[in-house]
């Protein structure tokens, strides 16, 4: 019986030791294994050419993309349509930037004035009232009274005011002369008050004295 028990023993230790020798030999197989795979990638990329690309000259021509320009725009400052003239045809009259550079620039001394008899020295019964010397009847944005030796009557100009009366930019005619308008004066009309009111002369008197541009875009005869 105790012969038995120590032959078990015996093979129970065996069997272990023997195990532990395969595991050992296997595991030795494997380390074996892993170090001659990564010493032939190491291989592999040290023996790899490196493809250098060295670009050839070339005949064909390379093409640019050029910006196309952009159009300038010429601005229209002013456009009207007036009879200058009597006996004359309507025409129409236009002002751009790029003809205002050619033009001669007039500093002069701007001022305004109405239909009352302080402005003109005409009552409304006198057959004169409101009619220039040109023989047209006086308008609005149009009426400007000017030194014939200066500027000849049946001029059209192109009046630049100050910026606080820059809405007044545009267009007039030279069709009106004054006894206090002399050499680089303007007078221009700024409209009739009705009867009792005097609403247009008090803008005439705010007005005062400015400091305008006038341009000739045609002299008169």
């Amino acid at each position: 019986m105790k012969r038995k028990v120590l032959l078990i023993g015996i093979a129970i230790v065996m069997v272990v030791v023997g195990s532990q020798i395969i595991r050992m030999f296997f595991l030795n197989q494997y380390e074996t294994h892993k170090k001659k795979i990564s010493q032939m990638k190491r291989d592999e990329v040290i023996s790899t050419p490196i493809k250098i690309v060295i670009p050839t000259p070339t005949t064909t021509p390379i093409e640019v993309e050029k910006s196309t320009p952009i159009p300038v725009v010429d601005k229209v400052l002013a456009r009207r349509e007036f009879v200058v003239s009597r006996g004359d045809v309507s025409r129409e009259f236009r002002i751009t930037e790029s003809i205002l550079e050619d033009i001669p620039m007039l500093k002069m001394q701007g001022t305004a004035y109405t239909l009352s008899v302080a402005s003109c020295g005409k009552k409304r019964s006198h057959p004169q009232y409101g009619i220039t010397c040109s023989g047209f009847r006086v308008q609005i944005r149009r009426t400007v009274a000017v030194d014939p030796k200066l500027i000849p009557l049946g001029s059209v100009l192109y009046i630049k005011f100050p910026k606080e009366h820059s809405f007044r930019d545009g267009l007039y005619v030279a069709d009106d002369t004054g006894s206090a308008v002399k050499g680089h004066k303007i007078d221009i009309f700024f409209g009739e008050d009705k009867p009792g009111e005097e609403e247009i002369e008090n803008l005439a008197d705010e007005f005062g004295v400015q400091l305008v541009q006038v341009y000739i875009l045609e002299r008169g005869d």
